[in-house]
C-alpha cells in the first residue's frame, strides 16, 4: 500500500544523480524537494513502475513502452544525448572480426 505523503510533492524516478539532470530540468525541479522512493539501473524496470503508478520517468525508447499503460512523450527540447562505451578484455582472445570492429571504433570513423 502506497499512502500520498501531505503536502505539495513531486515524485520522480532517475538514474544516476541528480545533478546529472539536464539544466531544463534543474529549472522544473528548483524548489521541489523530490520524494525519491526507489531507484534502479534497469531502464525496463523504471517503465514498469511508472505504468503501476509510481510517478514519472525519463528513459529511452523501447518496444516494451508500447505494451504498457503509459502515455509515452517525446522529448524534443531540450536536445537529449546518451553516450555510449565500449568495453573489452585485452587479456582475452578476441577473433579477427572484433578485433577490426574495436580498431573502427577506436579510430573515430563514421
Amino acid at each position: 500500500m502506497h499512502t500520498k505523503p501531505a503536502g505539495k510533492y513531486l515524485r520522480a524516478f532517475c538514474k544516476g544523480s541528480w545533478d546529472k539532470l539536464p539544466g531544463r530540468y534543474k529549472e522544473i525541479l528548483i524548489g521541489a524537494k523530490p520524494h525519491i522512493a526507489y531507484e534502479t539501473e534497469e531502464d525496463q524496470v523504471i517503465a514498469g513502475l511508472v505504468a503501476q503508478g509510481f510517478g514519472i520517468a525519463v528513459v529511452p525508447y523501447m518496444e516494451l513502452l508500447l505494451k504498457l499503460d503509459l502515455n509515452i512523450l517525446q522529448i524534443s527540447s531540450p536536445p537529449c544525448e546518451r553516450s555510449f562505451y565500449m568495453v573489452y578484455n585485452g587479456a582475452v582472445f578476441m577473433p579477427p572480426a572484433v578485433r577490426r570492429f574495436r580498431d573502427f571504433v577506436l579510430s573515430g570513423r563514421t
